[in-house]
């Protein structure tokens, strides 16, 4: 009435299932970095797998319209990812970066009005080629603005930097049509000395947010880097072990703005098992709570459901577990999802929920 709406009902549509078999192939879900499953705006699922071809891989994208109910391929690309990739969303326009030999590229497209079972190329989608001339490039990442712009990061190596990856960060202002010629945010160059797994966040303010892993022979540390208004700087360090590697983070922005990360590590009183750790910032990075060694597991995947319970995913001798920090305890259960291989978690904090939605691979097929 005058031009005003006006909520006449709320509902809340309950889910119940358990594991569904997607895909009767022993595809990858790996990459726990770099968002492989998200939730558009009109509710559609969508997540992403990767399958061997040759030397090279494509990837393979599925699509549920109804809650997690049912998938159903949406397209493929053709054999052209050399490593990593990662997905992101505006609307319903979905957005495919991943690793070339020499670059970093990406598609994107409106799920809307795609062809259901295609070929994903130039002739369906938009092609960006986001850098070059790169002598390799390891993992990608990707997220959402709150400006309806895109921020990406990944680690690669570079005629000026031969010896070591680094990071390197691009934005776009434009629903990702184009993009900001890259910023060198590590400059390490010594054999045996990387920077790993670097992990893009977008906060409510806007800027970007970067968590990555420092890992060579004397030092063993994740990072957090923020935005300084022309380049993304060492904020600090979340945390260290000279002796002991840390690798894999996976980072959320959660409700009010906390930053959670969650990553593997070994430690003196586990130097062979890697151990599930996690650690948050209220204060966008500044300042780090003092990590939490929880279970003995790799390849952690983080999320935060719409009630602020934060669940860790992971995976520990072919099995898929999660624990949970149900707001305000500061308690984390272990408890056995099922088997499985490389979890990926759906980050949605529209969504409340028991079990965190997760996509993984076994032997012989892909589950959600």
């Amino acid at each position: 009435q005058n031009g005003k709406l006006i909520l006449k009902k709320s509902e809340t549509i309950e889910r119940s299932f358990n594991s569904l078999i997607v895909n009767n192939s022993p595809h990858s879900t790996v990459g726990n970095s770099s968002r492989k499953i998200l939730r558009l705006e009109n509710g559609w699922i969508i997540f992403a797998i990767r399958m061997q071809e040759s030397q090279n891989f494509s990837i393979k994208l599925y699509i549920d319209k109804n809650d997690g109910d049912g998938f159903v391929l949406l397209g493929l690309t053709g054999n052209l990812i050399s490593g990593d990739f990662c997905l992101s969303s505006i609307g319903t326009r979905i957005f495919i970066m991943y690793a070339a030999t020499t670059g970093v590229n990406m598609y994107y497209f409106d799920v809307t009005s795609f062809a259901v079972g295609s070929t994903i190329s130039s002739a369906n989608s938009t092609f960006k080629m986001i850098t070059q001339s790169l002598t390799a490039v390891g993992s990608v990442s990707l997220c959402r603005k709150s400006n309806n712009g895109l921020s990406a990061a990944w680690t690669s190596k570079s005629a000026a930097l031969p010896n070591s990856f680094n990071v390197q960060y691009s934005e776009s202002i434009d629903f990702g049509v184009n993009w900001s010629t890259p910023l060198q945010v590590t400059n390490v160059n010594t054999t045996g000395s990387n920077v790993n797994n670097p992990v893009i966040l977008c906060l409510p303010n806007g800027n970007p947010q970067l968590v990555l892993t420092v890992n060579s022979n004397t030092a063993n540390s994740v990072q957090s880097y923020g935005w300084n208004g022309s380049n993304l700087v060492l904020n600090n360090t979340i945390y260290q072990d000279p002796n002991h590697s840390q690798i894999n983070p996976t980072a959320i922005v959660g409700k009010n703005g906390t930053i959670h990360v969650s990553w593997q590590g070994y430690d003196a009183q586990n130097p062979s098992a890697y151990m599930i750790r996690y650690s948050n910032s209220i204060n966008d990075g500044l300042n780090w709570s003092t990590a939490n060694r929880l279970y003995q597991g790799i390849n952690p995947s983080i999320t935060e459901s719409s009630d602020g319970n934060i669940f860790i995913v992971f995976e520990r001798l072919s099995n898929i577990f999660y624990t949970k920090n149900q707001a305000p305890s500061i308690q984390w259960p272990e408890v056995l999802i099922g088997s499985g291989n490389n979890p990926a978690t759906l980050d949605d904090l529209n969504l409340k929920y028991e079990v965190p939605m997760v996509v993984r691979n076994t032997n012989t097929n892909v589950l959600f």
